[in-house]
């Protein structure tokens, strides 16, 4: 099913002195009620400093926006069931600075934004509810210093950053229960990767290829599972958990690599494993309760 929504669009273009400088900032935004509607922003073609905003409330929607350009913002706002929301930005040059906001409040929502060939972009999701999924996609071989953040509350979700390049940043929080967190890095010399997990059931995954990479998991509740794999040279990983019946495992292939592993609680002793190829490792293993 397929409906018009309320759409208001305001387009600004303006040239700077002499020096035939162009900016163009457009501003689109749609609000629709209802179930089964599609709601799409199209500013591919309309070059830098554009705005898109969603806000959808009802069933079955979906929601995507497409800028491509420069200092591009991105905003959707989702209530209600079986709902998706989509960002995708590309970058024309190295500039980029593009940002993504998306807030779904509901279940079995689905929040996707896919930033591409790009720098210094920023990508934020929240969801409120349970059975929903987050996706953040950073990708580009020579891209750099990007950030990615996301949030769940609830139980049964699932989230999932990937990004590639150098000095970049990710987080993911999750509280509730059953809920599943996978990071992807690829690249060298990133930093502040962390995953926080606070509840029961709960599985944490990040897998890490690169070098010179800072990597975090905080796990806190009981029969929790959490693991680790680097592959690459001097990187350094940190992995908690706080609770019981927990099971960590880290597996590090590479050299001159630090390695942290807590763990706090009881049901410890057959439940961690680190697996280590190759030699020069610096590792850390400590152990409070039974």
């Amino acid at each position: 099913m397929y409906r018009k929504v309320l759409t208001i669009a305001i387009a600004l273009a303006f040239v700077l002195g002499v020096s035939g400088l162009a900016l163009a900032g457009n501003t689109s935004n749609k609000i629709d009620f209802g179930m089964g509607n599609t709601i799409i922003h199209d500013q591919y073609a309309l070059g830098d400093l554009n705005l898109a905003q969603t806000y959808v409330s009802g069933f079955f929607n979906w929601a995507k926006i497409y800028q491509s350009g420069n200092n591009n913002t991105a905003k959707q706002l989702q209530r209600g069931f079986g709902n998706e929301a989509e960002i995708e930005q590309s970058g024309h040059n190295t500039v980029n600075n593009n940002e993504a906001y998306q807030t779904q409040m509901g279940t079995y929502n689905w929040a996707k934004i896919f930033q591409s060939a790009g720098n210094n972009n920023e990508a934020y999701q929240t969801q409120f509810g349970s059975g929903n999924r987050a996706e953040i996609q950073q990708t580009g071989a020579n891209s750099s210093n990007n950030e990615a953040r996301q949030t769940q509350k609830g139980f049964g979700n699932e989230a999932m950053i990937d990004q590639e390049g150098s000095n970049n940043s990710a987080k993911q929080y999750q509280s509730g229960s059953g809920n599943v967190a996978l990071f992807l890095q690829l690249g060298d010399n990133n930093a502040s990767s962390t995953q926080y997990q606070f509840g029961w059931g709960n599985e944490a995954i990040t897998d890490v290829t690169g070098s010179g990479n800072h990597t975090s998991q905080l796990q806190q509740g009981f029969g929790n599972y959490a693991e680790v794999v680097i592959n690459g040279d001097d990187n350094i990983t940190k992995q908690i958990q706080k609770g019981c019946n927990n099971t960590s495992i880290i597996e590090v292939t590479g050299s001159r690599n630090k390695v942290s592993h807590l763990q706090i609680g009881f049901g410890l002793p057959t439940d961690s494993d680190l697996i280590i190829t190759a030699d020069d490792q610096e590792v850390n293993v400590t152990k409070f309760g039974f």
